[in-house]
């Protein structure tokens, strides 16, 4: 029985694949991720309410006070309520989305690997050359890729060439032997598999969660603050901590959000570890 040759139009139109950018839908807006992004919030969420509580205090009388002080207080557990299901939902999604992000980063060093391994079948010359592609690629993929990704949202030009520079070295090996074309086979499907990862951590750089959706749920914890400080607890203090705390947590719960909307920069970046590994404990041997 002939073992099945490569077929060059199948390469050609993978090679095409590797080349076609997908364009991310969003561009970050630079603002500090991290923990400063977290103090920033929670110290203007700070600030807000006592400037707020401040005016409410001249110009809602404490006989309003008395009277609107129940109506307000069932007002704060309804809006609370909502809040709090809006924001559990959307921090579920978000991170729902950054661990199938991870996961598409362990199948790409996963599949790295395997070509990695895979290359030592070939010819001592034409592994290597594809083996030093590998390499290249994936240390493109640490060091540009993902820091364009999370500065950008868009990928990285050289990334894409050293991709396709991968398939011009595995075009250069020509199998002769069936464990060849067996093996270089599976390297083209496993080639395959780098693309589509790369097509899927491109689209997963954009934002998590729509803009709007976020901006509502700002308004939300901006309400809730602006009614609570209409409660009447009739102890200054006990006011003043009750919508300290309350705005410390709205201001948080959003800082959250906006942090893991930015999935290569924020608070819990997507992880390169994989490829790193892959770099560290295979490709240097």
């Amino acid at each position: 029985m002939t073992p099945e040759r490569p077929d060059p139009e199948r390469w050609q139109a993978r090679a095409r694949l590797a080349s076609r950018a997908v364009p991310s839908f969003h561009s970050f807006i630079g603002f500090g991720n991290g923990i400063l992004l977290f103090v920033t919030f929670a110290a203007v969420g700070v600030t807000f309410n006592l400037v707020l509580d401040v005016v409410m205090r001249r110009v809602v009388s404490p006989e309003v006070r008395h009277r609107a002080g129940p109506t307000a207080a069932v007002t704060v557990q309804v809006l609370a309520t909502i809040y709090a299901v809006l924001v559990a939902f959307v921090i579920v999604n978000q991170y729902s989305q950054l661990r199938a992000a991870n996961e598409q980063v362990a199948a790409k060093a996963a599949d790295l690997s395997a070509m990695y391994e895979t290359s030592r079948i070939f010819p001592t010359a034409e592994g290597d050359a594809l083996r030093r592609s590998i390499t290249s690629y994936t240390r493109t993929v640490v060091d540009r890729s993902f820091p364009k990704l999370a500065e950008t949202a868009r990928p990285d030009r050289v990334g894409d060439e050293k991709l396709e520079r991968m398939f011009t070295t595995l075009r250069t090996i020509h199998p002769t032997t069936v464990e060849e074309i067996a093996a270089y086979n599976k390297t083209l499907d496993l080639l395959d598999g780098v693309v589509e990862t790369r097509a899927r951590l491109v689209n997963a750089s954009g934002e998590t969660v729509p803009w709007p959706l976020v901006f509502m749920l700002a308004i939300m914890g901006i309400s809730v603050i602006v009614v609570s400080t209409v409660l009447d607890t009739q102890h200054r203090a006990s006011h003043l901590l009750i919508l300290t705390a309350l705005a410390l947590l709205v201001s948080l719960t959003l800082a959250l959000v906006v942090s893991l909307n930015y999935p290569f920069d924020g608070i819990l970046p997507i992880s390169d570890d994989p490829l790193r590994n892959f770099l560290q404990f295979r490709a240097a041997r």
